[in-house]
């Protein structure tokens, strides 16, 4: 009679683990292995999938609210130059959850840096992927505009709180959130839209 042992898998191959290491299985398939985050074949269609289908605010929302369209909004707020940059800015997050910065800052304040470092890996070999080489000049215009989506998000989606008073102006126009299925779409259609135009642009100098 078999074992429990010799039918039920691994533990590492149940949780991600080939013999080559951790990794996870992707939208369309690929692996992204953590200890090699650079050899991965990164690609749009997994960064759109992914963002849609995940909620900002830790899903606190009073509407389901999409990274992607987050995303989407950030790319409308800076010049030109920085759309590309400001649509993938949080593309890490594809790969591994969207954490709340205040978490992040309690785990670093108690020296856990690892979480941290990680998302600068991953964020850094997409950015090599796409030829994005940001400025600290850039950083801080994309960043500028984050934050314009943060303090708007906070004022239409979340409940009141004293947070609020800590965060800048918010944008006049409305959100409109959308399902992870329209999100992923008009993430994909704005990164076309942003190729094509810089395609255009080259073409006329």
């Amino acid at each position: 009679m078999a074992t429990r042992e010799a039918i039920e898998p691994s533990f590492d191959h149940r949780t991600g683990n080939d013999g080559e290491g951790y990794y996870i299985r992707t939208f369309t398939g690929r692996k992204l292995y953590w200890d090699r985050v650079e050899e991965h074949d990164f690609c749009i269609e997994d960064i759109a999938h992914a963002l849609a289908m995940k909620c900002r605010w830790s899903g606190h929302t009073t509407k389901f609210y999409s990274i992607a369209q987050h995303s989407v909004f950030t790319s409308y707020h800076v010049g030109r130059r920085l759309r590309e940059h400001a649509l993938l800015h949080d593309a890490s997050e594809a790969y591994m959850p969207d954490f709340p910065s205040p978490l992040k800052w309690y785990l670093l304040k108690r020296g856990f840096t690892e979480l941290k470092m990680i998302e600068k890996r991953v964020q850094r070999a997409i950015n090599l992927k796409f030829n994005l080489a940001p400025t600290d000049a850039d950083e801080k215009a994309v960043k500028k505009a984050d934050l314009l989506a943060l303090s708007t998000e906070h004022n239409q989606l979340m409940p009141v709180g004293e947070e609020r008073k800590w965060m800048g102006g918010i944008w006049e126009g409305d959100l409109d959130p959308v399902g992870p299925a329209a999100a992923e779409q008009m993430f994909l259609d704005r990164w076309s839209e942003i190729k094509t135009i810089g395609k255009y642009e080259e073409m006329r100098v």
